[in-house]
């Protein structure tokens, strides 16, 4: 908690001492240079860090042995799909799920590099709308 509380003081003490040449020189624009930053960094942490919520410590190890080029993908994936459902409103179609250890059953979305990745119906009252979006071979035994 106190590196995380030293870093944002850090970004902190970073903005307070760019803001005022920068505004002064640019004026308006310096809010675009900063935006275009958080765009860079959502963009990054999008597709090179891994997805580690509502894991346990053994499922930890199979995610990070996941390639940086399947998780860049599944990234990409997964904001095709926020753009179609909550952008342009094609409907509520399966989320993409990034299956790791090999293949299981259900919707199949395509084998790469010894990965599955499905797309799992999040709609209804079933158990895929529990908030639990762990899809791993260990669950289904």
């Amino acid at each position: 908690m106190s590196i995380a509380t030293a870093v944002t003081w850090f970004f902190n003490a970073l903005l307070t001492i760019t803001w005022p040449p920068l505004h002064n020189s640019i004026n308006a624009a310096a809010f675009a240079l900063y935006a275009a930053l958080n765009v860079v960094g959502f963009v990054f942490i999008l597709l090179l860090v891994p997805e580690t919520r509502n894991r346990t410590l053994e499922e930890l190890d199979s995610v990070f042995k996941v390639s940086s080029r399947d998780q860049a993908m599944y990234g990409i994936r997964q904001l095709k799909w926020f753009f179609g459902r909550w952008i342009w409103g094609q409907g509520a179609y399966g989320i993409p799920v990034l299956v790791v250890g090999g293949r299981s059953g259900g919707q199949s979305g395509g084998v790469e590099g010894g990965l599955e990745f499905r797309a799992r119906d999040r709609g209804g009252d079933g158990p895929a709308n529990d908030g639990d979006d762990r899809d791993f071979p260990a669950d289904k035994i």
